[in-house]
């Protein structure tokens, strides 16, 4: 077994590889923050933003490329004077990813030295073209279809793959939701069957033993119970063992009691028993049933035996946990004889029938729950009843959600074979509006649940968010569920239609030859009769068979569907490989057909070379950090329920995240760090062996078992297209802090997802973290669609770095980077900051570094048709307060924010045209990603035009001013003056 890399083990060989391998020679790990600070690291942080954003960093790199340089000096600097090459780091996150990976793959191809001249210029030949890196960047700025139109192969081509993708993901799932429908059918059939099979019932004998087989899987669930009352601690239950040892043998036991009520003698019995007789009769046996359970677990734990040799433990017979108990098993059998008349004792057959299927067994649930709540009232003043308290809070919060379930699940399921016999009497009226219904619902659903305007946060989290903001959200938070609902009466219908061929009601009512009265509710439910005894026979196998077909449908579709390749995401990381990692390619080779070439695509690993000389110089490379997002949505650790990830790094050394391995001070006790969970990129996600054997015949020679992952040549690693892609997979059910429990189900059933699951680089992925997808489908699905996805699976879920933060500042601030430059290309045209709030709000709370910017509130939106914006800054300045985690020794870092903004202003002719035409630029929606030529060139004019001015401001005609540190130093003196001021206040005189 091979341990994963730390957090420190990571930073350490990050800066060994970047500064040299002495450079923290002698560090001692508590002291490595501030080693990291003195070593004065640089970074370049690309937004995301998709191919706005891309556009728009093109434009910031080709700055850089060109400066500095004198006043009204046009010749680019050398390579060792550039200020791109000056920088450390690349951190990139979704649509910065796009171009921070082209820049990448053009330097593992080509020397920095001959990539420098081709960023900003092209040949002296006349009608020279661009380089060949940048022009087919132009070229494909319709990544997804660089050829548009619908009579185009690349439009039909992804459509194509669209629905081929779509139709093999409900392969899996539509077999999987019938295989639920049919447990849930069998289920109905079997709460109605079950009093039947015991003989001539006016002897009693079913209600006997049904009654018997309740009683016992109820003393079951209380003894446990008693059992979790008297622990605590670590030594208390899970919820686990909760959901094995209380909640499954409480609910089966509703199911029998559901069966003792329906048969003929317990019918018979509520209908000539007075209500207040079963009251009574109830809070008898509810007494002695508590009182059983009692005594049967102190025999078990043998203190029974203690108590028997000890006589002062007879004194706790007083005590009021004891007697409280009694008294709510009193409550427990009085409610429970409540809702056996109330349920049990109508007069219309078929509705009995209806209201025992829906209500009985979650009513012995509920009996329960009113139990403990009279336990809790009646004990609040003793020991330990505010951690009893919380304990019956939890397990009523269980006992509502089955029975919410169970009720919900049942009624669909019933409509679904009502509206089936409404088909069979000739109604398809009902049926056809059904399927309508269905495929709007879903349409919405498509078009507002992967839209950039719908949040996922509750509207008084977002008070500022527009009406069409507000109204795209509720539309996707309403088409969800109703289209859920619309499937599951769909999918029921079916299923009584072709495997049953009548409606179920007409099975469920034949059990107990139940008569329908004319003119009753009973009458308009089951309109299409009874079945004859020889079909009533045949609805169990009938049901077991299908869901056996359904099971091995699923199965088959689970181990050979793969939950990756089959997503969204293979469509669009070819082609963003094709488009921003083909294009500096140079002897590219693609398929003559489909103009794909799969050597596009390099490794990680290939993108930092061993030696150093072969990184530095002339051959100078950045140490590229892909953002992606670790979506924790089903979580534990309650302070992350609104990020609902974590940052999940990609780089050409390791693969992890920082915030996995929690480390407590003690068994069960107090978190106090987070150890941090790294493999490395040569082998991480890379392997395509699924792990295990598959025997067709006992007797064949079976394979040899894979090599080890160190050992494996055929494992290259994760690759730099496949990084890129889940660093912009925006659209996806599961989305960190923008995750909607209702929409994901909805885009799981769509099959839009852009994610990818790779295996845990934690421990518990020991055996999955070198591979490159799950081994079977079914799983992941399931937990795409209902948002289960957490950090403690051998497979976790990976999608957009946006979705925990967008700018790729965070993992650079951990890093303790002294000069940052960021460029946000985000979606903000109100300038409300909400990516950079983030980013500085987590920066804050996860490693206490606070990040105040200077003059913030200076940079202003677009201004309105014919207003020019003079003298507004297109940047600010950001000191971050290293010092307040690492000590007055750490040096303030610097941050030069660069922002999207159009002032009307100093922009060339070419960019005003454009903003002229598109009053939302340079913030149109992020779901355009097909750029035309124009548009493609205004970001890049407008990136490059901001951040030149920046610089040109900055360095003046100055000569000295040749280094990125001191132009970045010059920029940040008023916020460090500021910073200053406000830290050390003058003294005032006399004081």
């Amino acid at each position: 077994m091979t341990n994963p890399l730390s957090t420190i083990e990571v930073l350490r060989a990050e800066a060994k590889s970047i500064h040299g391998d002495h450079v923290l020679d002698g560090v001692q790990d508590e002291d490595l923050t501030l080693a990291l600070n003195t070593l004065e690291s640089t970074a370049l942080c690309l937004s995301g933003g998709g191919i706005r954003s891309a556009t728009f960093g093109l434009g910031i790199i080709q700055a850089l490329a060109a400066r500095p340089r004198p006043c009204k000096d046009f010749r680019l600097p050398p390579p060792d004077k550039a200020l791109l090459g000056q920088f450390n780091y690349l951190s990139t996150v979704s649509g910065g990813g796009y171009i921070g990976s082209w820049l990448s793959a053009w330097l593992s191809r080509q020397p920095y030295a001959e990539v420098l001249p081709q960023l900003n210029t092209r040949g002296h030949e006349v009608s020279a073209v661009e380089p060949t890196a940048i022009g087919d960047l132009r070229r494909d700025s319709n990544y997804l279809t660089p050829k548009v139109g619908l009579v185009s192969a690349d439009t039909w081509a992804a459509a194509a793959m669209i629905l081929r993708n779509l139709l093999l993901n409900w392969v899996l799932l539509i077999p999987l939701f019938l295989l639920s429908l049919v447990v849930v059918k069998l289920a109905a059939v079997g709460v109605a069957w079950l009093s039947h099979p015991f003989g001539d019932q006016k002897y009693g004998l079913a209600l006997v033993i049904l009654a018997v087989i309740s009683l016992a899987l109820v003393l079951i669930g209380l003894r446990f119970t008693l059992r979790a009352m008297r622990l605590s601690g670590t030594a208390s239950p899970t919820q686990g063992q909760f959901l094995k040892g209380n909640l499954l043998p409480m609910f089966l036991g509703g199911v029998a009691w559901t069966g003792a009520l329906d048969t003929t003698i317990g019918y018979q019995l509520l209908i000539v028993t007075p209500l207040a007789d079963l009251l009574v009769f109830g809070g008898i046996l509810g007494f002695v049933v508590y009182g059983a359970a009692q005594l049967i677990t102190l025999l078990t734990t043998g203190e029974l035996f203690t108590a028997l040799l000890d006589l002062k433990r007879w004194a706790r017979l007083k005590h009021r946990t004891t007697w409280g108990w009694l008294v709510a098993g009193i409550a427990y059998g009085a409610f429970l004889g409540f809702g056996a008349h109330v349920i049990g004792s109508g007069g219309d057959p078929a509705v009995r029938l209806l209201l025992l299927l829906l209500f009985a067994p979650p009513w012995l649930l509920v009996s329960q729950l009113m139990a403990e709540t009279c336990y809790v009232a009646l004990t609040s003043n003793t020991p330990r009843s505010d951690e009893q308290r919380e304990w019956f809070a939890r397990s009523a919060g269980w006992y509502l959600a089955t029975c919410i379930a169970w009720i919900a699940g049942v009624a669909l399921a019933l409509l679904g074979s009502w509206t089936a016999g409404q088909v069979e009497l000739g109604t398809q009226a009902l049926f056809d509006w059904l399927v309508a219904g269905g495929g709007a619902t879903a349409m919405v659903g498509w078009l507002t649940g992967g839209s950039g305007r719908t949040s996922a946060q509750p509207s008084n989290q977002a008070p500022n968010r527009s009406p069409v903001a507000i109204a795209y959200n509720v539309a996707a938070s309403l088409s969800a569920p109703l289209f859920f609902a619309l499937l599951l009466v769909l999918g029921s219908a079916v299923i009584d239609l072709v495997v049953l061929r009548d409606s179920l009601f007409a099975y469920l009512i034949s059990y107990g030859n139940y008569l329908i009265l004319p003119d009753s509710a009973g009458s308009v439910l089951f309109q299409s009769g009874m079945v004859e005894a020889q079909e009533r026979s045949m609805v169990v196998p009938l049901l077991v068979i299908a869901g056996v077909i359904l099971g091995i449908i699923a199965f088959f579709a689970s181990k050979y569907i793969n939950i990756n390749r089959f997503s969204l995401h293979g469509l669009y990381r070819n082609r963003l490989v094709r488009a921003f990692l083909g294009a500096s390619h140079i002897g590219r080779k693609p398929d003559r057909f489909t103009g794909f070439d799969m050597d596009d695509n390099p490794t990680m690993q290939s993108l930092w070379p061993a030696k150093r000389e072969d990184r530095t110089g002339d051959n100078w490379r950045p140490f590229h950090v892909l953002n992606t997002t670790l979506n924790v949505i089903s979580t534990r650790n309650l302070a992350w329920q609104q990020r609902k990830g974590m940052s999940f790094t990609i780089t050409p050394l390791h693969s992890g995240a920082a915030s996995l391995c929690p480390l407590l001070d003690q068994p069960g006790g107090t978190l106090v760090a987070y150890r941090g969970a790294f493999r490395p990129s040569s082998k991480y996600g890379g392997s395509s062996h699924s792990g295990r054997r598959f025997r067709l015949w006992p007797f064949a020679r079976q394979p040899k078992c894979p090599p080890r992952p160190e050992d494996d040549p055929t494992n290259p690693g994760i690759s730099l297209g496949t990084a890129m892609a889940i660093s912009g997979a925006a659209v996806d059910p599961n989305a960190g802090y923008h995750s909607s429990p209702t929409v994901s189900l909805l885009l799981t059933l769509l099959n839009m997802r852009l994610g990818w699951w790779l295996g845990n680089p934690a421990p518990v992925g020991e055996k999955s973290w070198y591979r490159n997808g799950p081994p079977t489908a079914a799983a992941p699905l399931v937990k795409d669609a209902f948002g289960l996805t957490t950090d403690d699976q051998p497979y976790v879920a990976l999608s957009d770095g946006g979705h925990f933060e967008d700018l790729g500042l965070y993992e650079m601030v951990r890093r303790r980077c002294r000069y940052i430059v960021v460029s946000d290309a985000g979606e903000d045209p109100t300038f409300t900051y909400s990516d950079l709030g983030m980013a500085v709000r987590k920066i804050g709370i996860d490693f206490g570094i606070p990040i105040r910017f200077h003059e913030l509130q200076k940079m202003q939106p677009r201004p309105a048709p014919g207003v020019t914006l003079t003298d507004v800054p297109y940047h600010a300045m950001g000191v971050i307060d290293y010092a307040m985690a690492d000590g007055p020794a750490a040096k303030p870092g610097i941050i030069l924010y660069v922002k999207a903004s159009f002032h009307n202003c100093d922009e060339g002719a070419g960019v005003k045209a454009y903003a002229n035409a598109h009053p939302t630029f340079p913030h149109e929606s992020t779901t355009d990603q097909w750029f035309s030529e124009s548009q493609f060139e205004s970001y890049r004019s407008l990136g490059f035009q901001i951040m030149d001015s920046i610089l040109a401001e900055a360095q003046g005609c100055a000569t000295d001013l040749a280094t990125l540190k001191q132009i970045l130093d010059r920029l940040a003196e008023p916020a460090l003056k500021e910073e200053c001021e406000e830290c050390d206040p003058p003294v005032l005189q006399g004081a």
